[in-house]
């Protein structure tokens, strides 16, 4: 027994001048590195989001990605409420109307005339062809609630009548969101939130049809980007 003990320490002297601190060196990191991840697995809250990283003050990505998942979920019921609700005041329906009746001889190369200049050109076109008491009152809902990117409203032709923003396009019902939502009369919403990183925030988009209170005809889509707001963040 004493000899394989002198021969066990023997063996220890013998590395010891050529790696003992390069040794002890690297026990100090690796007990840096276990305090380092083990506060990262405790973690809970997120400290900002930085080149596609989360990073975490406490806790696990996990764990905080599915408690804003839910929160948002909460947040998204209650933003889509408030939008069904805007969408069929006054002022909305009002303006719908109104272009929906302007717009029922228009045919299909006007229409596409139209959305060429529109996409080319600033926002004065906007401001001519969607109705400024529409735009307005969406904008201040929009400043109001503080949980849409964007909203807007086209009428049973599909073509823009309000907005928040201009739109990319003033034709929207060739596209398949809005045909999916005035064929089916449903509200419609992306399976998959979405995560926007210049923003840092999940996004979903929503699509909803506008209904005439009185026959339940659908008149016009809407469209809106809900946001998640600063302070699930």
């Amino acid at each position: 027994m004493p000899a394989a003990f002198q021969k066990k320490s023997f063996t220890v002297k013998r590395y010891h001048p050529i790696q003992g601190g390069t040794l002890r060196n690297l026990s100090l990191f690796g007990l840096l590195l276990i305090v380092i991840q083990t506060a990262a697995c405790v973690s809970t809250t997120p400290v900002r989001y930085d080149s596609g990283t989360w990073r975490f003050k406490w806790g696990t990505q996990k764990e905080v990605t599915r408690a804003r998942i839910r929160e948002f979920e909460n947040q998204y019921d209650r933003s889509i409420q408030l939008l069904r609700v805007k969408l069929h005041d006054s002022v909305v329906l009002d303006a719908v109307q109104r272009a929906n009746v302007r717009n029922r001889d228009i045919t299909l190369a006007q229409i596409e005339e139209l959305d060429r200049e529109w996409r080319k050109s600033g926002l004065e076109i906007a401001r001519k062809l969607t109705d400024k008491d529409c735009n307005e009152s969406l904008i201040l809902f929009q400043k109001t609630y503080g949980a849409f990117a964007e909203i807007f409203v086209t009428g049973v032709r599909g073509l823009n009548v309000c907005q928040t923003n201009k739109t990319t396009d003033y034709y929207q019902a060739d596209e398949d969101w809005w045909q999916r939502t005035f064929t089916r009369g449903l509200s419609q919403r992306e399976s998959a939130l979405e995560f926007d990183k210049s923003a840092g925030v999940f996004a979903i988009p929503i699509y909803l049809p506008i209904r005439n209170p009185s026959s339940r005809d659908i008149i016009g889509v809407a469209k809106a980007i809900v946001l998640e707001k600063p302070s699930l963040k």
